[in-house]
């Protein structure tokens, strides 16, 4: 099995500024809100399982 590259050396991939500048993440941006979820308004892609699956498989998670 392939390596898998880290997030910030995938070719075309541009992180944003703060994350090259190496300033801390908020937690926060990666949080999935699941009242979002119930109530469907999330996200398509956490509404929808085939959609979510189809990205965390392609993520290789």
């Amino acid at each position: 099995m392939a390596a898998i590259k880290p997030w910030y050396k995938i070719d075309g991939l541009t992180p944003r500024e703060d994350l090259r500048e190496g300033k801390p993440l908020d937690a926060s941006e990666f949080a999935v809100h699941l009242d979002k979820v119930r109530d469907k308004t999330a996200p398509s892609d956490y509404k929808e399982p085939e959609r979510f699956l189809t990205v965390l498989i392609s993520l290789n998670i």
